[in-house]
């Protein structure tokens, strides 16, 4: 590849499993638009990315885990606004008498004596 280090110019379109039993490297280590490639080039299984992820070293396991991590998280406004709107919504339900409030040690009690319920069961 003009401008780049790789050591091949079409990525290796094994699988880990077939790669394992040759000297070479299974992916084509040379940066991320490489390993983006690979991974368009071949349809991956969950194991097949868990393999390559696991063999990286520390650091990058670690960045991979706190990217996935974050894929999961809802973003911070679209949580605090949603909060917003429950809290307007409970507090206009207990001011127009729609609802009665139930004191916290009522509640917890009442959650107790279900959970001791349910496993006496």
């Amino acid at each position: 590849m003009a401008g780049s280090n790789c050591a091949r110019a079409e990525p290796d379109v094994r699988s880990p499993i077939e790669a394992e039993d040759s000297s070479e490297s299974p992916i084509v280590r040379c940066g991320d638009a490489a390993i983006r490639a690979w991974c368009y080039a071949l349809p991956m299984t969950t194991q097949d990315i868990l393999v390559h992820v696991l063999a990286l070293p520390h650091d990058e396991r670690a960045h991979v885990a706190e990217e996935l991590l974050a894929s999961l998280e809802e973003p911070e406004a679209d949580v605090a606004g949603a909060w917003a709107g429950e809290l307007q919504r409970r507090s206009d339900e207990i001011r127009e008498g729609r609802v009665e409030p139930v004191e916290w040690s009522a509640v917890r009690d009442g959650t107790l004596a279900e959970i001791q319920q349910r496993r006496a069961r």
